[in-house]
């Protein structure tokens, strides 16, 4: 099963996501959950990263994913990292829907900082 972990803070604000494991839903190669799921996260850290600048810890391991929001530069660009954000949550959850034998989404809270 692949997991995907999006962690918010105090204030709601998703400060990292971390995508593990495979779904087995079919061969590899030929596994259209993995792929559904991996290219949305990975498109999520290309807008963040390519387009908005954002700086980012960024762990790529092979079948894991996890990147953490360090700082948004610019205060005018947070509508557009929390837009990239919450779209791939409604791709996470629409994929969880229709795959939840082999994929889920689970939501965490932190306390600790805000981005």
């Amino acid at each position: 099963m692949v997991i995907v972990t999006v962690t918010r803070d105090i204030k709601g604000k998703i400060v990292q996501f971390e995508g593990s494991g495979h779904a087995d839903f079919a061969k590899v190669g030929e596994d259209i959950v993995c792929a559904a799921v991996s290219s949305l996260l990975q498109t999520t850290l290309l807008g963040l990263q390519e387009h908005l600048k954002i700086n980012l810890e960024i762990n790529k391991k092979k079948g894991n994913l996890r990147v953490r929001i360090k700082k948004i530069p610019q205060e005018s660009l947070r509508v557009s990292v929390e837009a990239i954000l919450e779209t791939m949550v409604l791709g996470l959850k629409a994929i969880e829907k229709e795959y939840k034998e082999y994929m889920k989404l689970e939501v965490h809270l932190v306390i600790e900082r805000s981005v």
